[in-house]
């Protein structure tokens, strides 16, 4: 729910979420299955995919109000959920999560390179993250039997291998195009938000509502039917080129592959994937303190509070640690 889609199929939802899910943190898997162990690694992803996938499903049933199924309104964005079945603090609260969260995903990924919501995103839900559970620990596995416990904290770009060259470099060109079409869904939401703000701010602002057609040459365009111009807004020029720009400088400057991708998913998984979901769902099924059912949801928000927050000190130690010795604009793996 990070963005409003048109229309859509449970296989094109399914596509969107292994896209988002299978970003460039794969690359660290290996290294993340030594650390563990053969025991511990695979359960510890299959443990919580599976928490990730009932938290989905529980986000799936708020997309429409008050009845997950008939309900009227229609909650096309995640922040619109949280303010159907929410008090209004917590609308603040998820979209600072929600934003911030975007926005170093974004910083991570540079450092690498809804019609029908319905019960359709739940199974698109289980489809997607089910085939990027089974990619993880195939790449995980694979790559600790490989390396052992030297496997490095990125299998491409590590000290891992680099024979024979030309499948690296396919490799590595495999994770570019990967993560253009992945930085595109993590960055339309940003600056839809941007955008709906200065408007809002600024209504009468020439600079903030004018859009110019500019006349490109026909064979740019889709097809011989359509006018010979496209459409420029100043304000989107302006406003998304400084994000990216701000985007890629703070990623030249924290170049640290496994911290900012730890951090980044530590900071994003207790409050986005399981509190708000959680929280959401007791409130449209009027969930009572105290109740059986809502001593065990709060027993699994809680455990996994825990583990962000251990996760969290751990990828900031990591940072604090490799800054000491950090060369800016260099990545360290």
């Amino acid at each position: 729910m990070h963005a409003a889609w048109t229309a859509g199929t449970v296989w094109t939802a399914t596509s969107h979420i292994v896209a988002v899910v299978a970003g460039s943190g794969v690359l660290a898997l290996p290294w993340t299955v030594a650390q563990l162990g053969w025991v511990l690694g695979p359960l510890v992803l299959v443990g919580f995919s599976c928490v990730t996938y009932y938290t989905s499903a529980l986000l799936a049933d708020c997309y429409r109000y008050p009845d997950p199924v008939h309900g009227a309104v229609v909650n096309r964005q995640y922040v619109d959920a949280v303010r159907c079945y929410l008090d209004r603090k917590y609308v603040v609260l998820c979209g600072c999560a929600q934003y911030v969260n975007l926005w170093a995903t974004l910083v991570g990924y540079t450092i690498t390179a809804s019609a029908s919501m319905i019960q359709a995103m739940k199974r698109a839900s289980f489809y997607g993250l089910g085939a990027a559970t089974a990619f993880y620990l195939a790449l995980g596995c694979a790559g600790y039997a490989a390396f052992g416990d030297d496997a490095p904290g990125n299998v491409l770009t590590g000290f891992a291998f680099h024979e024979p060259s030309w499948l690296v470099d396919a490799a590595n060109a495999c994770v570019v195009v990967h993560l253009v079409g992945a930085y595109q869904v993590f960055a339309q939401p940003i600056f839809a938000r941007l955008e709906s703000c200065a408007a809002c701010r600024w209504p009468d602002a020439k600079l903030v509502n004018a859009t110019y057609y500019v006349r490109v040459p026909p064979f740019l365009l889709r097809s011989a039917s359509s006018p010979p111009t496209v459409a420029v807004a100043p304000l989107k020029l302006v406003l998304r080129t400084i994000v990216i720009m701000f985007t890629t400088l703070v990623a030249m400057l924290l170049p640290f592959f496994n911290a900012v991708l730890g951090l980044i998913g530590a900071l994003g998984f207790w409050p986005l994937s399981v509190y708000f979901p959680v929280s959401m769902h007791m409130a449209r099924l009027n969930i009572r303190r105290g109740e059986l059912r809502w001593w065990a949801l709060q027993a699994m928000s809680f455990v996994c509070l825990l583990v962000s927050i251990g996760a969290s000190i751990g990828s900031v130690q990591d940072i604090v640690h490799n800054l000491k010795a950090a060369v800016p604009f260099k990545t360290v793996n």
